[in-house]
């Protein structure tokens, strides 16, 4: 059997047989060879994928070490100001609807210096990576 019988035949519509030329500066390339390497295709087969919308993940570049205990400390702010927000919409619904509202002013407070803490560690973060440059 020779080595042309083993592939099934091509329709002549489905052949490849237009061509594209595409000018693109050295870091586009850089980063269109990376990315087509990471998903396992050639640099056609990428551009051709990402242009039928096929599109592939394309993991981002990985955040810098030194930003690893800010973006904690930013996830726990965020998630401390969500539970802010919850807890005043929820104070203005029942005022209101003309209800009263009881406030446990000791979890309240532990709350805002949690918030003040996470604060002042991204602003430690910050200082310590800017330090360092």
């Amino acid at each position: 059997m020779s080595n042309l019988d083993k592939h099934p035949k091509i329709k002549t519509s489905d052949r490849k047989t237009n061509r594209i030329e595409l000018r693109v500066g050295s870091q586009d390339l850089e980063i269109i060879e990376a990315n087509a390497k990471q998903v396992g295709l050639n640099r056609s087969q990428f551009l051709i994928s990402r242009g039928k919308k096929q599109t592939y993940p394309i993991a981002r570049h990985l955040p810098d070490p030194n930003y690893a205990p800010l973006m904690l400390n930013l996830r726990e702010l965020k998630s401390q100001g969500n539970d802010l927000q919850q807890i005043g919409r929820a104070m203005n619904r029942a005022l209101l609807n003309g209800k009263s509202v009881a406030v446990d002013s000791q979890q309240l407070q532990q709350l805002i210096a949690d918030n003040q803490q996470a604060i002042q560690a991204i602003l430690i973060a910050l200082t310590q990576s800017h330090d360092d440059r």
